[in-house]
């Protein structure tokens, strides 16, 4: 009987004790809170590190801060120094394609340029409507044709080169300049008759791929200028010439440098 009332006290104390442990499992599992059962929980990454921000040198800050178009001549000045010094085929190449690349941009500037004249043409009428600016431009355009000539370079079977040749003949009559026309399939063209040599290479040294195409030419400072390539009405061309001439009085302007050779066309 004794042993019957140890074994039944024994069993409660179990039963109590397992209970008590349950309880203490549930309440460290519930002061848990928001892990909830995800008991397996993985080890988070490591912090990613920032790429280090390589720290501008002056050099680097000093080109920075010039002015596009003062990048693009010192460039430009550079790979033809290089060409000059080394007359490698690969150096040579390498200027011919920054020079198309600069007559690219101009061609473009010039095409955004008449399509916002055209969208907003008060700035066309207060700029050249004018008396005093068109005085201004016919001044500053013949005091350009006192030093400059200009080169024409046409086809004789090309319809526009024959309606540009007429703007060219006007040029000279109204402003004095001295017209270089550059026949590229040897043939000629009414009213350019005296002034018309052949093409002896200095096409594909200006990179000419489009006619009519019209260079301001600086014999005595060994520049060319693009003007044109492709049509372009008289007022078109005065507008450019007229750039030129202020550029001029203010000693900016991206020049293309060629050979004595090309430049002694006026001589040929």
């Amino acid at each position: 009987m004794k042993r019957n009332n140890a074994i039944i006290v024994l069993s409660i104390c179990v039963m109590f004790l397992a209970g008590a442990t349950a309880a203490a499992e549930e309440k460290t599992w519930f002061s848990r809170k928001d892990e909830g059962w995800f008991f397996y929980k993985s080890t988070p990454p490591p912090p990613k590190e920032r790429p280090r921000r390589e720290k501008s040198t002056p050099e680097k800050q000093e080109a920075n801060s010039k002015p596009a178009h003062q990048r693009i001549k010192e460039t430009g000045e550079m790979i033809l120094g290089n060409a000059m010094v080394n007359p490698t085929e690969e150096n040579v190449r390498a200027y011919m394609e920054y020079q198309k690349k600069m007559l690219d941009d101009a061609n473009r500037f010039s095409q955004v340029w008449e399509r916002v004249l055209a969208k907003y043409p008060d700035l066309y009428l207060s700029q050249y409507a004018s008396e005093q600016v068109a005085a201004d431009m016919t001044a500053g355009i013949k005091a350009l044709a006192a030093k400059t000539g200009l080169f024409f370079f046409f086809r004789s079977d090309c319809p526009h080169c024959h309606r540009e040749a007429e703007a060219i003949i006007e040029l000279r009559e109204k402003y004095g300049f001295d017209i270089f026309a550059v026949s590229l399939d040897g043939g000629g063209m009414p009213g350019l008759e005296g002034i018309t040599v052949a093409d002896n290479g200095i096409s594909e040294n200006l990179s000419v791929n489009a006619v009519p195409a019209i260079y301001l030419a600086y014999p005595e400072e060994d520049r060319f200028e693009p003007v044109s390539q492709g049509y372009l009405s008289l007022i078109d061309i005065e507008r450019r010439l007229y750039h030129y001439a202020q550029m001029e009085t203010q000693g900016e302007y991206n020049s293309v440098s060629v050979s004595d050779i090309v430049l002694n066309q006026r001589a040929r």
